[in-house]
């Protein structure tokens, strides 16, 4: 549990956030266990996000907020196995995960004047992410030397600010 008070022009804000952590494991076998996690947390906007004037974060860039105190909430859930033969020597895992961030303010961006301008829309979306991933691997007797076959998949649906309206991306990696 978190208490957080901010103070923006004379306007006095607090936040009570709850941010419940769950954690369980449990060993399968003597080989296999499983792991499940889930987390939620809220963070409030940075001071340079909240203000409505231009902060020159580097030479040739700004941001400008919207006097608004605002916060983001995430939400985190994970599952992952777990397989290890040490006799043979293999070894292996999968994981899956799914994060779900809410209150994400969209930026109309703009470059005037030799400064790239991001300000603030007072929109608000909401982001998702999937991921999947696994290893496989087998230790050789010599020299600990171990041999691992890695692979992830992800995939985030977010929002962005194209002609002042708000457009739904995917962006897909896969390694």
């Amino acid at each position: 549990m978190r208490l957080t008070h901010r103070r923006l022009h004379g306007t006095d804000k607090n936040n009570l956030a709850i941010e419940p952590n769950l954690f369980i494991s449990y060993k399968l076998t003597s080989k296999l266990n499983t792991l499940l996690t889930y987390m939620q947390t809220w963070n409030p906007a940075s001071y340079i996000q909240q203000i409505a004037y231009p902060i020159y974060t580097n030479y040739y860039s700004m941001i400008v907020g919207d006097d608004t105190m605002r916060g983001v909430t995430m939400h985190n859930l994970s599952h992952k196995w777990q397989y290890s033969d040490a006799i043979h020597g293999v070894f292996g895992n999968i994981s899956l995960s799914y994060i779900n961030t809410k209150g994400k303010v969209l930026y109309a961006n703009s470059y005037d004047n030799n400064f790239y301008k991001s300000q603030s829309t007072g929109q608000q979306t909401d982001d998702e992410s999937y991921r999947i991933s696994g290893s496989i691997g087998k230790s050789i007797g010599w020299g600990k030397l171990s041999l691992t076959l890695k692979g992830s998949s992800s995939w985030n649906n977010y929002s962005l600010l194209i002609a002042q309206k708000a457009a739904d991306f995917r962006q897909n990696t896969l390694n």
